[in-house]
């Protein structure tokens, strides 16, 4: 009986482990012009053959003091910051992605800087994966 239990246990916390999240934090710098939008970052959760997967759900954890930060769709080259660690297998291929911009406030120069949480939903090449992205802004 406890040999029972002890393998459901162990089989419990497999699955547990097989299906949770992998959590990633980075950070950058962007230099963005203050007369225009700048681009923040390109996040991407291509399929298992790089295609298009769905889409990663974007949250904006603190927002920026000086501007305002919006998105919009694209094709760009997938790369490892951009992409779950499922999809490393899509590096230098071309995938659908979410572009992040920052439109400054009008006459601002100086920093900024805004907090992204990025959820990469479950697909068949791998679990759901977050990232959070701390973005230093620099409006010259």
């Amino acid at each position: 009986m406890r040999a029972r239990i002890l393998l459901g246990l162990a089989f419990a916390l497999a699955s547990l482990s097989a299906t949770a999240q992998e959590i990633r934090r980075a950070h950058h710098n962007v230099n963005v012009s203050s007369t225009r939008d700048g681009r923040l970052g390109y996040y991407a959760s291509p399929d298992a053959a790089c295609g298009k997967g769905a889409p990663p759900q974007i949250e904006i954890v603190e927002r920026p003091n000086y501007g305002s930060v919006f998105s919009r769709p694209d094709r760009l080259t997938a790369y490892t910051g951009n992409i779950p660690a499922r999809a490393q297998n899509c590096r230098g291929k071309f995938v659908d992605v979410t572009a992040v911009f920052y439109k400054p406030a009008t006459t601002f120069h100086g920093s900024d800087r805004v907090v992204l949480r990025i959820y990469f939903p479950a697909a068949a090449n791998g679990p759901a994966s977050t990232l959070y992205d701390t973005i230093f802004i620099s409006v010259r």
